[in-house]
């Protein structure tokens, strides 16, 4: 953005005043420094406020008096600081209306910053439940992204570890024949990532459990690891049996005795014990299918 290196050399003694914790009076002052900032008329020092406030928002100070303002400056803003006023109001603590607002700034809004970011802004103005009128908008995203590849990843990388509808799963899972590049976003960033995987994306990260791209079966392992609800865990376990079976690498056989550890019951003692009594595995993995079976049977 035009003034960025200005702003940078504004914000950064500010950031480094607030993250030090041997002076509170520094720290205070720099607070004082940032919300003048945004209360300015210039540009750049409304960028440069914004900017540290994001970068500092482990620090503990009192936020909430800097919603406001940033909410001020979501409807004053274009480009990269809107995105950044937008950021700032969520950390500041929005209330219920703020969401209304973000969704109609990316539905009237054809700017990339905006479009880049607006999945993750919509996933944590939600807490990550994306529902209702947020699911529509995303998407929307999706449609306005179909065929551009760098836009449909960003839309993807915001829906990190969301809950979602069946409408965007459904997008998502398209996406995995779209071609090499797009299938492993779809994986990487959409379905290994889900918070709520319904059968169809648990089918589709098995699927990808036999991709050659040890990109996408890798991470679809790491994936079947979380996010499944409790109805689908004896499926996952079947399948993680399975693959235990016909993989031969160390990292992989402990990733699904593990799994089998969190979704297996009694159903999958018997394997377990043979797993464990089985004298050309390695003695770790035979004590970890041990205990594991001993628990399930208990």
């Amino acid at each position: 953005s035009p003034g960025e290196p200005a702003a940078w050399q504004m914000f950064e003694p500010w950031v480094a005043d607030l993250m030090q914790i041997r002076d509170s009076a520094r720290r205070a002052a720099a607070v004082e420094a940032i919300r003048a900032a945004l209360e300015s008329d210039d540009p750049e020092t409304i960028l440069a406020g914004l900017t540290a406030f994001t970068l500092t928002i482990e620090v503990d100070y009192e936020k909430q008096p800097f919603a406001p303002l940033a909410r001020e400056l979501t409807q004053t803003l274009s480009g990269a600081g809107r995105v950044k006023a937008f950021y700032t109001l969520f950390n500041a603590g929005p209330e219920p209306g703020d969401l209304d607002l973000l969704l109609t700034a990316i539905e009237d809004t054809p700017d990339e910053s905006l479009s880049d970011s607006g999945s993750h802004l919509i996933a944590l103005f939600t807490a990550r439940e994306i529902t209702g009128r947020p699911a529509e908008v995303v998407l929307g995203m999706f449609a306005a992204a179909e065929g551009d590849r760098r836009a449909t990843r960003e839309v993807l990388r915001g829906l990190w570890s969301a809950s979602v509808t069946p409408e965007i799963e459904t997008v998502v899972l398209a996406l995995t024949v779209e071609g090499r590049e797009t299938r492993h976003d779809a994986i990487y960033f959409g379905l290994s990532t889900f918070a709520n995987k319904s059968p169809a994306v648990l089918e589709a990260l098995f699927e990808a459990c036999e991709d050659p791209d040890q990109n996408n079966s890798g991470r679809a392992v790491w994936g079947l690891g979380h996010g499944v609800p409790a109805e689908h865990h004896r499926l996952v376990a079947d399948f993680v049996l399975q693959l235990f079976d016909a993989r031969s690498g160390a990292q992989g056989r402990e990733q699904c005795l593990r799994m089998l550890g969190q979704y297996g019951d009694a159903s999958h003692v018997a394997a377990l014990e043979a797993i464990a009594a089985n004298e050309l595995l390695p003695a770790e993995q035979r004590e970890t299918a041990r205990r594991t079976a001993e628990r399930l049977r208990g």
